[in-house]
């Protein structure tokens, strides 16, 4: 597993294209605000090097990755949307429970990628 840390999207572009030159066959983009936002950076610099992006945001498909794995965010802003009622109702947020979202989405990769050695 190879990391890259950054502090601003202008970093992104660097980023991915250190972790490709250290040997990366794949890269996945977690669900983050920065990462989001600089996608298009990742993206160009995977698909320089032919190799795939997966995310666990699954509207980055739109925007290139090869396949995602993801929450709904619309499911959590209902699921979150319910634990504020129940806590404006007097429960206290420590006696509700703590468990996944209802909603998975599961995009599977182009076959392009499949195809890879």
């Amino acid at each position: 597993i190879l990391e890259a840390t950054i502090a601003s999207v202008s970093d992104i572009p660097l980023a991915a294209r250190a972790i490709i030159q250290s040997g990366a066959k794949a890269i996945i983009v977690s669900a983050d605000n920065l990462a989001a936002t600089g996608f298009g950076a990742i993206h160009k610099a995977a698909q320089n090097a032919e190799i795939p992006v997966y995310t666990t945001d699954v509207d980055l498909v739109d925007k290139g990755a090869a396949g995602a794995v993801g929450d709904s965010y619309y499911e959590w802003g209902l699921e979150s949307g319910k634990l504020a009622v129940r806590i404006i109702a007097g429960i206290p947020p420590g006696k509700l429970p703590v468990m996944a979202t209802q909603v998975h989405h599961r995009i599977e990769p182009a076959d392009r990628y499949n195809s890879r050695p």
